[in-house]
């Protein structure tokens, strides 16, 4: 190299992408991306990436040296140069609703009917810690419970229609036409990130268009009475506006997605196993006291087996694990489930205690925040989790047999119940799922009555 290139963090990558003695539009991103960091960029770094551009013009791929000249232009050019994420919004109100007729009144804390409107017009989300200039990205997890931002047809932008600056809050009012362009309904849960005019984009946060835990009166419209408030929205600069809303119903029923469900069985232990830890266990004492400590290693184990000091059945076991790094493996890891190379007494209890069983786990498989029932239709013994809004699950669901079928019903944040859904489960089938049983929910039967 014919120059010095001072920042550390470029001169690392420029070095790892010269190994080959040319540089590819990809390594050229890594050097970019390292002097970007820390958002500003120096006039050291700037300097080192002019130096590289002026001296290894013949190592450069041409893509790779269009790319540099790109950001170095850009950077020539008056812009604001942020880098900086805007913040997370925080949720104020997200409301689906029906707006009242002209005349209706509101009466607080009145006794309210059951009945929703079934009609659907709009949603108002209203947002604080909002950075001017932003618009918003959502995704609509009910529709979709796999959705994701990296997925273009997932992603609906919002453009706001009220704003107060000075308190940093936003707020977006959509009509029934365009809930029905982006698939919106009462009740979807979403997620919503921020997303400044330079194109950085904020962590997402979860909330739901609630279509009536916002009531706390009722709506008369000459005479017909329906749950409802009076609300106070914020319209256009900085202005507020009441409206009259009534509540509707949540009309889209939970989905599961089967193919983001895995059965994942733990038979780590099996009744040899636990008999090696009934001798350790029923020797500990004498164990510790010989050894002189009350942790050991697979060398530990490997001298303590010759030593007469300790019961023949003890010394047969410990030589017996000693013999075998993959079984000592597997109990010290017992208690955490981390492998550190240590065993003890928690790992001896664990084993012990050890119930073979079988976990549902899915990611994106359910919206957020709604439930999932889970019935083995064999023994009739039923377990039940809650979504969050990681999107994980993960439910214990006993110690399956091989056959047996789990009926899944779902269930939304607003007690809607959805199709449900039917895994048959087999330890020797890809993701613990076996094909479906003939007879089971596929078919449908028309009754005779």
């Amino acid at each position: 190299m014919s120059f010095k290139i001072q920042d550390r963090g470029i001169r690392s990558a420029y070095n790892t992408a010269m190994q080959d003695g040319k540089i590819s539009e990809q390594e050229m991103n890594a050097i970019l991306d390292k002097a970007k960091d820390g958002n500003l960029l120096s006039a050291k770094e700037r300097a080192d990436l002019e130096r590289i551009l002026a001296g290894s013009d013949c190592n450069l791929e041409p893509a790779a040296k269009q790319a540099m000249v790109n950001y170095l232009n850009g950077l020539k050019a008056c812009s604001s140069g942020d880098m900086e994420p805007p913040p997370a919004p925080r949720i104020l109100n997200s409301m689906a609703f029906e707006r009242a007729a002209d005349g209706a009144r509101f009466e607080g804390n009145s006794a309210n009917p059951r009945t929703t409107v079934p009609n659907r017009d709009p949603v108002y989300i209203e947002m604080q810690n909002v950075e001017l200039g932003t618009s918003f990205e959502i995704i609509n997890l009910s529709k979709n419970p796999a959705a994701s931002f990296d997925t273009k047809a997932d992603v609906a932008k919002l453009d706001i229609t009220g704003r107060d600056i000075n308190n940093r809050v936003a707020s977006i009012y959509l009509t029934a036409e365009r809930m029905a362009e982006l698939g919106i309904q009462p009740g979807d849960v979403y997620q919503i990130r921020a997303v400044d005019p330079k194109g950085n984009t904020s962590v997402p946060v979860t909330s739901e268009f609630e279509p009536n835990d916002w009531v706390n009166g009722r709506i008369n419209e000459a005479g017909t009475f329906t749950p409802g408030t009076s609300f106070n929205a914020l319209d256009g600069e900085a202005v507020r506006k009441n409206l009259l809303m009534k509540s509707v119903n949540d009309t889209r029923e939970p989905q599961v997605l089967e193919e983001k469900l895995i059965l994942v069985t733990d038979d780590r232990f099996d009744e040899s196993d636990k008999e090696l830890m009934q001798v350790v266990n029923q020797n500990w004492a004498t164990l510790k006291q010989v050894a002189g400590k009350d942790s050991f290693k697979i060398e530990d184990f490997k001298t303590l087996s010759e030593n007469a000091n300790l019961p023949a059945p003890l010394r047969e076991v410990l030589g017996e694990i000693a013999a075998d790094p993959e079984l000592f493996s597997s109990l010290e890891s017992a208690y955490t489930g981390q492998k550190d190379g240590i065993f003890g007494a928690p790992d001896v209890g664990a084993v012990l205690n050890f119930n073979r069983s079988v976990t549902l786990t899915g990611l994106g498989a359910m919206e957020p925040r709604s439930t999932v029932t889970v019935q083995n239709q064999r023994t009739g013994q039923t377990y039940n989790a809650t979504i969050g809004d990681d999107r994980q699950l993960r439910l214990n669901v006993g110690d399956l047999r091989d056959g047996d079928p789990l009926i899944l019903t779902p269930r939304d944040n607003e007690g809607v119940t959805g199709k449900q859904v039917e895994l048959v489960y087999s330890s020797r089938c890809k993701d613990g799922k076996a094909p479906k049983l003939t007879g089971g929910l596929g078919v449908r039967l028309p009754g005779v009555i």
